[in-house]
This record gives structure tokens, C-alpha cells and sequence, in this order.
């Protein structure tokens, strides 16, 4: 065989391979678009059901019941969440406060202590220079 004649039958060979391939995509894609399409209308079957079950089953007034219920229940959630934060805020100052008021005591009793080791230490030195 002539290299003109290999050439032209190895392309001939991938155009074969390349046509199956197409054909296969194409019918992958015929599949997937009838997919699409029954999805798209079982999701609009699904957005009628719930529009028909909210207009039977909400009127305007138990919306805004609902909607007042929601927001009370969020507030006092965030009430609750912040008087915790408060709660242990103030029993942080306690803390602190306890803390600081022991470390005061300790000093003057330390205060204490010197003073009068300091005192008797200054009587000690005036026996000895009278």
C-alpha cells in the first residue's frame, strides 16, 4: 500500500469512530433532554400542589399569626441568649471582683505585717542609741 492509500484509510477508520461517537452523544443527549423535560413538569405539578395547599390551608390571618408567632419566638430566643451573656458577664465582675478584694486583704495584711516588724525594728534601734 501506498503511504496515500494508509493515510486515507486510517482517516477513514477514525471518521467511523468519530461518527459512532457523535451518534452516541446525540442519543445521550435525546435521553437527557427527556429527562429535563419530565422534571421540569413534575417540578411545575409540584409548585401548583403547594400554591393550591397554601391558599386552602393559609388565609391572610394565620400567616400574620404565624408570622407574629415566628418573631416572638425569635425575640425571645435572643432575650434568652442575651440575658445569659449578661448573666455571665456579672458573674465574671463577681469573680473579678472576689479576686481583687482577697488580693487587697492580702496586702494589708502584708501592709500590716511590715508596719509592724518596721515599728519593732524602730524601737530595737532606739534602745541601742539611748
Amino acid at each position: 500500500m501506498v503511504p496515500a492509500e494508509k493515510e486515507i484509510a486510517r482517516l477513514t477508520s477514525e471518521l467511523l469512530t468519530l461518527q459512532r461517537k457523535l451518534r452516541l452523544f446525540e442519543s445521550e443527549q435525546t435521553q437527557l433532554q427527556q429527562e429535563l423535560e419530565r422534571h421540569q413538569t413534575q417540578i411545575k405539578q409540584l409548585q401548583e400542589q403547594k400554591r393550591e395547599l397554601i391558599s386552602a390551608n393559609v388565609d391572610d390571618t394565620s400567616f400574620a399569626d404565624t408570622y407574629e408567632e415566628v418573631m416572638a419566638e425569635e425575640f425571645r430566643v435572643m432575650r434568652e441568649a442575651y440575658e445569659g451573656k449578661l448573666s455571665a458577664a456579672k458573674d465574671q465582675i463577681k469573680a473579678l471582683e472576689r479576686d481583687r478584694k482577697k488580693e487587697i486583704d492580702k496586702l494589708l495584711i502584708e501592709h500590716r505585717t511590715d508596719r509592724a516588724r518596721d515599728a519593732q525594728e524602730i524601737r530595737k534601734l532606739r534602745v541601742r542609741v539611748q
